[in-house]
């Protein structure tokens, strides 16, 4: 800034978060920040941490309960005024208790040395599922992190129900929060939280760059796609049909250019890190459809 240089040239910074960098910087105050923490308490965004609780229903028990944090959600539970609003009632209730004790016991982080040999029994488990052609654990684990909020495994497989029936049939689940045909996530008895998701072959290896790289890498990585007239998902990499605004998009239209799988991907570019390991992004490979270097997507 001193420099004059434009903050947009830095990866992830738009027109509208330089300037709100340029208002911290100049004044030390970030007003629209003020203005939101005048209208709301800072404790009100502890709700939407809860499994099935999302900002509408926030607003409304803070509307019409006043509540502001979590310990007045349990207060509210405990004396049965959750139940009585309209649209509530004993079933979601009972989800909210579940989600606060669950969060409470929860909110610590697993040492990846801990979570190693209580994560190997699934694994093994796992893979004597039926139809399993590919598995790999994903997110924080796979970017080796030291802690673990919970573990991503991504799976490979054309006939998921079998292989979602198979994990929550596990003896050392505890309990079953996210039962889906193509994701589920349970708690074990050990307290770690794992989220399973099941992709057909064809979107494994995009799948598996998505939820491995942090947002930052995944980011940057869309942007370098968009740069070069692709589009990457989590379903593959494909080209943008002439005239079209990718915001309109289904999520696989256009041709299909890679994403079924290929090379693996080092760990500073899970951070959306250049390949020193610094900011700046990933480097260039002309040789991949994306320009990126080592692109766990690459289909060749």
């Amino acid at each position: 800034m001193e420099a004059g240089e434009a903050l947009q040239k830095l990866p992830g910074i738009g027109s509208s978060m330089a300037e709100h960098i340029k208002e911290i910087a100049k004044t030390g105050r970030f007003l629209a920040l003020e203005h939101t923490h005048q209208e709301f308490p800072r404790t009100l965004v502890q709700l939407i941490q809860l499994e099935k609780l999302g900002p509408k229903k926030a607003k409304r028990l803070y509307d019409e309960l006043s509540i502001t944090s979590l310990s007045d959600l349990k207060t509210a539970l405990d004396t049965w005024k959750v139940e009585a609003l309209l649209g509530f009632g004993a079933k979601t209730a009972a989800n909210l208790r579940r989600a606060l004790a669950a969060y409470t016991q929860h909110t610590s982080r697993f040492l990846r040395s801990d979570a190693e040999p209580l994560l190997q029994p699934l694994l093994h488990y796992l893979r004597q599922g039926p139809g399993i052609e590919a598995l790999e654990v994903a997110g924080s684990y796979r970017r080796r992190q030291e802690t673990l909020g919970d573990v991503d495994i991504l799976i490979a497989c054309e006939e998921p129900q079998p292989v979602m029936q198979h994990f929550q049939s596990f003896p050392l689940v505890k309990h079953i929060e996210i039962a889906g045909t193509a994701r589920s996530a349970a708690i074990l008895q050990s307290g770690l939280r794992v989220d399973l998701r099941i992709v057909p072959r064809r979107f494994y290896g995009a799948a598996l760059h998505y939820f491995t790289g942090s947002k930052a890498h995944n980011v940057a990585v869309r942007k370098l796609a968009l740069e070069s007239g692709l589009r990457l998902n989590e379903y593959g990499i494909f080209r943008v049909p002439v005239g079209s605004r990718v915001a309109e998009l289904g999520k696989e239209e256009g041709e299909r250019v890679g994403g079924g799988g290929g090379r693996g991907c080092l760990p500073h570019y899970w951070y959306g890190l250049g390949p020193t390991g610094v900011a700046g992004g990933p480097r260039r490979d002309p040789g991949c459809p994306t320009g990126y270097t080592a692109h766990p997507c690459d289909s060749r």
